[in-house]
């Protein structure tokens, strides 16, 4: 932190000691801040070279509408509409305990593609390329896209999904392509 004005500061590019703006001694690149969530529109330039971060609310609370959740996690009021994105029923859980919304089946990847990629994390880097084309190319899947982010225009929805690994995974794939696309519409 750095400044009178409690702002948070951060340096475009890298600058030495000796050419640092005063009062920010302890101020971090920019780059290595950004990573996604926080885009250069939420930023503002007092000064060249250093950025004051302004809050963007309405933006993170309309991507914080749609969230992430391992159907085998038990429900709270905080998912809003549940919403299942797997092509297959999860194993060993009965409808009563998923507490499941809606069943969005067409939503999920194409058999072959979820066959070939079988869970494995060294393949999902080609995987989530080829499954962001499936959704763009499917105007099924384009139509329930499009539902889901009228729901989460006005409720928080959770996309559900059985897999184990919570980071390799189709519905990790969906909720970024989906929040890609609610960004672009509200």
């Amino acid at each position: 932190m750095g400044g009178k004005s409690g702002s948070l500061a951060f340096t475009h590019g890298h600058h030495s000691a000796d050419s640092s703006p005063q009062g920010l001694e302890n101020a971090f690149p920019l780059s290595q801040f950004l990573h996604g969530i926080i885009n250069a529109s939420s930023f503002t330039s007092p000064q060249e070279g250093v950025y004051s971060l302004i809050p963007d609310r309405e933006a993170k609370r309309k991507q914080s509408n749609i969230r992430v959740k391992r159907i085998y996690d038990p429900p709270s009021p905080e998912d809003g509409v549940r919403i299942l994105v797997d092509r297959l029923w999860p194993r060993g859980i009965s409808k009563e305990q998923a507490a499941v919304d809606e069943w969005m089946r067409e939503i999920a990847p194409s058999p072959e593609l979820r066959t070939w990629f079988g869970h494995r994390p060294e393949r999902f880097q080609a995987f989530s390329e080829s499954y962001e084309q499936e959704l763009a190319a499917d105007p099924v899947r384009i139509e329930l896209a499009d539902r889901i982010c009228r729901m989460a225009a006005a409720n928080h929805v959770t996309l559900l999904y059985a897999a184990k690994d919570p980071v390799h995974n189709h519905a990790v794939v969906l909720h970024r392509w989906l929040s890609r696309r609610f960004e672009r519409e509200t």
